[in-house]
């Protein structure tokens, strides 16, 4: 949903592992220029961030962007892929090779996963790959990093607690039970928070 600032209205959009092609950046610059006042910036959790829109033009924003492959029509559905990666998994050869497969199985899992869209507006989960731009500087509540020295083997890390050394399907499995079991412990009579510095959930 678009959000009101003292500059006008404020859009965002997520691109899928903070990649946009050269067609959507074009886009992306003209919507900022013809319906905004050409300020895009990056936010902290990977979302691009376009100011100074009529609330008329915010609306039909969202629309736009699905209709690019910048967006999703289900807004459940794009509130759960919020998922950001090493920036450059697939380029960096000391970024763990299984990056981008982690990610696409993690972000397929989400996508089926309805019930998901109960957790806090901000939850959001980090696939780190390390290497030369490692991911774990980003915030996330839920991060699946690769273990270092190995090719195949990640860990699931939520706080400060970090789970035994898994493959691929595996890290992705817990890291979505978690989540859910998150969902399921929250209180029910208030609204859910993030977790805390420690993990509960692996006890």
């Amino acid at each position: 949903m678009p959000m009101q600032a003292a500059d006008g209205w404020l859009v965002r959009v997520r691109p899928l592992f903070g990649r946009v092609s050269a067609q959507q950046a074009l886009l992306l610059a003209d919507e900022a220029e013809r319906h905004g006042n050409g300020v895009i910036t990056l936010t902290n959790r990977g979302s691009l961030q376009l100011r100074g829109f009529t609330y008329e033009q915010a609306l039909l924003f969202p629309r736009r962007m699905v209709e690019a492959g910048l967006g999703l029509p289900d807004p459940g559905a794009e509130k759960r892929r919020a998922l950001q990666v090493s920036p450059l998994a697939g380029l960096d050869k000391d970024c763990a090779v299984q990056t981008l497969s982690v990610a696409y199985n993690l972000s397929e899992q989400l996508m089926s996963s309805e019930n998901l869209s109960a957790l806090p507006d901000k939850f959001g989960f980090v696939v780190d790959g390390g290497g030369l731009c490692p991911a774990g500087v980003l915030k996330g509540d839920i991060s699946l990093q690769a273990v270092a020295g190995s090719d195949t083997l990640w860990q699931v890390v939520c706080g400060v607690a970090r789970s035994e050394a898994l493959d691929v399907s595996g890290v992705v499995s817990l890291a979505l039970d978690l989540a859910r079991r998150f969902v399921e412990q929250a209180d029910k009579t208030r609204p859910l928070r993030q977790p805390e510095t420690g993990c509960l959930l692996f006890e």
